[in-house]
């Protein structure tokens, strides 16, 4: 993950404590962060009260995600040609059926989608490799975009450059735009847990 990190909730059930002030949730946030990185890593520790949780789970659906991807054509290396074409500031839109490597728990659907923007540079002249980054409304499938599906999300890369044999090696999530809590300075003032 770079970035930000991705929002996220704890439910403390039956805690010691009823109350946390901001020192104790630094403290917290500090331990965390000194344990365990740097796989995990967490940030702007407050308390939040059952409303808040809605709008997490509201937002799920609203949010947008920039990843950084790379690329790896098999076949044929790219060219600035196939960078221009990846490279775009209008939304595409995409329609992709559930892919097959979630199609065992997850419902079969077709979900129109949008790659709001993309930037592609070729790692060296006559690379087959490629850096991507892009832009998503929430719940695409961007490996599914890449390398298309078996003909299931439509366009896929390989139509937008007429390639076949181009997947993805490596995804990373660089940002995830989701404005949650929407009051982060009210909550710091407000850290009761009883409230929950």
């Amino acid at each position: 993950m770079l970035g930000n990190g991705r929002p996220f909730a704890v439910e403390l059930v039956n805690p010691c404590l009823s109350f946390a002030t901001p020192q104790q949730l630094g403290q917290l946030q500090q331990t965390i962060n000194g344990q365990s990185a740097p796989s995990v890593e967490v940030r702007l520790l407050h308390v939040v009260d059952k409303r808040h949780l809605g709008q997490l789970r509201d937002g799920e659906s609203e949010k947008t995600k920039e990843y950084l991807a790379v690329l790896f054509s098999k076949h044929a290396a790219f060219t600035q040609e196939d960078c221009d074409k990846l490279t775009f500031s209008d939304a595409l839109q995409i329609n992709q059926k559930t892919p097959l490597r979630v199609l065992h728990r997850r419902t079969l659907l077709d979900r129109k989608r949008n790659i709001l923007w993309a930037c592609a540079e070729s790692f060296q002249p006559g690379s087959n490799y490629l850096t991507l980054r892009l832009s998503t409304d929430a719940g695409t499938y961007v490996k599914e975009w890449v390398h298309g599906d078996l003909g299931r999300t439509l366009p896929s890369v390989c139509d937008i450059l007429g390639k076949v044999g181009i997947d993805i090696v490596q995804l990373d999530v660089a940002n995830v735009h989701l404005q949650w809590p929407l009051n982060v300075d009210a909550l710091r003032d407000d850290c009761s847990v009883e409230k929950m």
